[in-house]
């Protein structure tokens, strides 16, 4: 079994190989799930120079429950979900549970195409253990807000996103303490802007990061 403590050790590793084996001077991107991911580590290693999330969320927040394919008005049993998740996760750790069963797949990628690449990848996951799905959505993320964080954060998000929603993400973003913060808004109707809008985000990214690393 793995958990989101365990991906976050990943990060760690990933991080020390890195050091070891080229510079210090590093920074952490990731998008979607990657990007809940690399925000959370900024807070707890200080090693990362500059953190750039693509999408960020908090578990604890009510309007999390709009990433999801859940009913809206189960914003105000919110606080119940990670509950009978963890029950769930001591009674069954190992059951899988298919993405399409709490994200709504339209939401996710703008073109057929898309959808068939991720579903027929054989490097994607398709589906998760309830065990970490559990984990994540219990994850204690006060680093994120109590000034944990050492080292810039650059937020990338979409306006045209129809999984984290723009005002999601700014909600999240208010909230973030870092050194400095910025937001990086493209104006893409996708959820995966890293793939589906490549050549248009690249540059401005690239630039970011010379930025922070310089």
């Amino acid at each position: 079994m793995y958990s989101f403590d365990d991906m976050l050790q990943n990060v760690s590793d990933a991080i020390s190989f890195c050091r070891e084996k080229y510079n210090d001077n590093i920074a952490v991107l990731g998008s979607s799930q990657g990007g809940i991911l690399c925000i959370a580590a900024a807070g707890k290693d200080h090693r990362i120079k500059a953190v750039f999330p693509h999408n960020i969320l908090l578990p604890a927040l009510k309007n999390t429950i709009f990433i999801t394919s859940f009913p809206g008005f189960f914003k105000h049993f919110y606080s119940l979900i990670p509950k009978v998740m963890k029950l769930g996760a001591r009674l069954f750790p190992l059951k899988q549970i298919p993405v399409t069963f709490y994200l709504d797949t339209d939401r996710i990628f703008s073109s057929k195409e898309s959808t068939d690449i991720f579903f027929h990848d054989p490097l994607n996951l398709n589906s998760y253990p309830l065990y970490f799905l559990s984990s994540l959505f219990s994850a204690k993320l006060d680093s994120i807000t109590d000034g944990s964080i050492q080292c810039p954060v650059v937020v990338i998000a979409s306006s045209g996103d129809r999984l984290f929603s723009f005002d999601y993400c700014q909600e999240v973003y208010n909230i973030v303490k870092a050194p400095f913060k910025e937001m990086l808004v493209f104006d893409e109707p996708h959820h995966f802007i890293l793939n589906e809008s490549v050549d248009i985000v690249s540059d401005p990214i690239i630039k970011k990061l010379n930025k922070y690393l310089r």
